[in-house]
């Protein structure tokens, strides 16, 4: 009885490091300093030779703004993106706008600039309804 778990625990042990063995990854790290973007790409493959990747940059606009962007291709091809950029306004408030779009394609969406104790959001969610928020901290 023993003898048998013992083989059983090996094969198992076997079988998914034989898996792991299978799947690789590919990491790539780029930076252009005329766009003033650093990007990263990972691509993996698994053991039954699919792959999926992901990517993502950060870019500095020059004008006081920051863009991160991310984008991903799953395995069986579905694709999902994002973005923001965060702006500094230069009163005492900062602006981040920001827009997702997941794999069945529907995109949602948010501005929010806040500062000098509020904040303000207008959000459009994926079924195509907008909230606007609006919040004061209290002095």
């Amino acid at each position: 009885m023993k003898r048998t778990l013992v083989l059983a625990a090996l094969f198992v042990v076997a079988t998914s490091n034989l898996a792991l063995a299978q799947r690789s990854k590919t990491v790539t790290h780029t930076a252009d300093p005329n766009t003033h973007t650093a990007s990263t790409t990972t691509t993996t493959t698994g053991p039954n030779g699919k792959t999926a990747s992901r990517t993502t940059s950060t870019t500095a606009n020059g004008n006081g703004s920051v863009t991160h962007n991310r984008g991903s291709v799953g395995p069986n091809g579905g694709t999902t993106s994002g973005s923001a950029t965060y702006t500094n306004n230069g009163d005492g408030t900062a602006t981040r706008t920001g827009s997702q779009t997941g794999v069945a394609g529907r995109t949602r969406s948010a501005t929010t600039t806040a500062g000098n104790g509020s904040s303000t959001t207008t959000a459009t969610r994926k079924n195509g309804t907008v909230v606007n928020r609006s919040r004061t901290r209290a002095r």
